[in-house]
């Protein structure tokens, strides 16, 4: 287990390090990290919105990059897995998000 943010490329770079130490490649990334502030659009500040790029952008290229750079050396392939929030097809009613909203 590795301790950190993803949105962090350090972090990134040691869940791929220990991944390639612990099973010698990488042959799959379930990148699954991801947050959401429940308030609406209008009162998001520039600090939640710093944190959505982070953890749901950055983080996602971080890990996948690495994992992708990793799967050519291996010349194996592998597979990225990319699960988003269902919030989309399902959502919940008086929970405002507003990546959805508006």
């Amino acid at each position: 287990m590795i301790d950190g943010d993803i949105g962090q490329f350090e972090t990134a770079q040691k869940v791929a390090e220990l991944a390639i130490k612990t099973f010698c490649s990488i042959d799959a990334v379930v990148a699954n990290a991801g947050i959401y502030t429940v308030k609406s659009f209008i009162d998001y500040t520039a600090e939640d919105f710093r944190a959505l790029v982070s953890t749901n952008l950055e983080g996602f290229i971080y890990i996948t990059q690495l994992a992708v750079k990793q799967m050519l050396a291996q010349k194996s392939g592998g597979s990225i897995v990319s699960i988003t929030s269902s919030m989309v097809e399902n959502p919940i009613a008086g929970v405002p998000i507003p990546s959805y909203d508006y």
